[in-house]
């Protein structure tokens, strides 16, 4: 029996050293944080969570994630601006629904429904109109990704899923703030 109890010892001894060795890094955020963005939606007030995301398939590079949500945690709708060189400035955005996929700053939006994953409309950047990002501080050593956009997006007709989504979609005076994050 004293074996035992030594033994038991021993173990709790060695799961409360892992426990204390495996405390959280804060150093990074973490793969929930969520920053947060707003603009002007054809001139209504629109707000979301963003993140970004260093790129697994491009060095030096992120993606800028802009969502929203619905009360249940149900994504509603989803804009993405993709290959953004990690350095300050203003820069065109271009359209990214498969014309050009391996350009820099692109985008595209999308609307859903159900629980989040069924997309009912998407929206391709309107190259003819004045689309920016514009990067006013990135900071690698805080993870700080901070600036504005503005852009103007038309609804694929190809698959009209929802007509009663807007032919146009105008984003400006947008603003984000948030922390880099690993690629998933």
């Amino acid at each position: 029996m004293t074996t035992i109890i030594k033994y038991l010892n021993v173990l709790l001894f060695l799961l409360s050293v892992m426990l204390i060795g495996c405390e959280k890094n804060t150093d990074q955020p973490d793969d929930t944080f969520n920053g947060k963005a707003n603009a002007l939606r054809n001139g209504e007030l629109w707000n979301a969570e963003c993140k970004a995301v260093m790129s697994s398939s491009y060095p030096d590079e992120l993606y800028l994630y802009i969502d929203r949500y619905n009360t249940y945690g149900e994504r509603r709708e989803a804009f993405v601006v993709g290959r953004i060189e990690l350095v300050e400035g203003k820069f065109e955005i271009v359209n990214g629904l498969g014309v050009n996929p391996n350009a820099n700053y692109y985008s595209h939006y999308s609307s859903h429904v159900a629980d989040g994953d069924a997309i009912d409309g998407e929206y391709f950047v309107f190259e003819a109109d004045s689309n920016y990002i514009e990067i006013t501080e990135i900071d690698l050593n805080t993870k700080d990704f901070i600036g504005k956009f503005k852009v103007t997006f038309l609804k694929d007709t190809t698959f009209n899923v929802n007509p009663n989504l807007p032919d146009t979609l105008r984003f400006s005076e947008g603003e984000f703030q948030t922390k880099i994050q690993e690629s998933w």
